[in-house]
């Protein structure tokens, strides 16, 4: 798992939920690069993520939301490992820790934030994908 939690909407294990409503406002106010400011808060994040900036609008943005909201909360947890951007502004590194803890899985800490994809080029280079 990479910058995430089992618990999308949570308030001690994933996002609160006055943030996804916050996120949702503000999107819909014009917000987009103020997230994205926040997901990629150093310059190599924010370039990497704007060389690949996802093809979908607004309304996809606000429905892929609506359904983290509505997941059913699994009851068991696939992941061996999970990686945690301790400067990860999109869900908060001390949720992630603890839901993570919740489920025994070991979490692997990362420099910096939500979006971290620019550091690999691979799968087998992410830490714990190849273990």
């Amino acid at each position: 798992a990479i910058n995430g939690t089992i618990w999308p909407e949570s308030l001690d294990f994933g996002i609160p939920a006055r943030w996804l409503d916050a996120t949702a406002a503000n999107l819909l106010n014009g917000g987009w690069e103020k997230f994205v400011a926040r997901m990629c808060p150093d310059e190599a994040s924010r370039a990497a993520f704007d060389a690949r900036r996802p093809r979908r609008g607004l309304p996809e943005a606000l429905a892929e939301l609506d359904a983290l909201r509505r997941m059913p909360t699994p009851v068991s947890c696939i992941f061996r490992t999970a990686l945690v951007g301790e400067a990860d502004r999109i869900i908060l590194p001390a949720n992630q820790h603890r839901g993570w803890a919740r489920h025994g899985v070991p979490v692997r800490a990362q420099p910096g934030g939500h979006y971290p994809f620019h550091r690999w080029s691979t799968w087998e280079e992410i830490p714990g994908c190849a273990d």
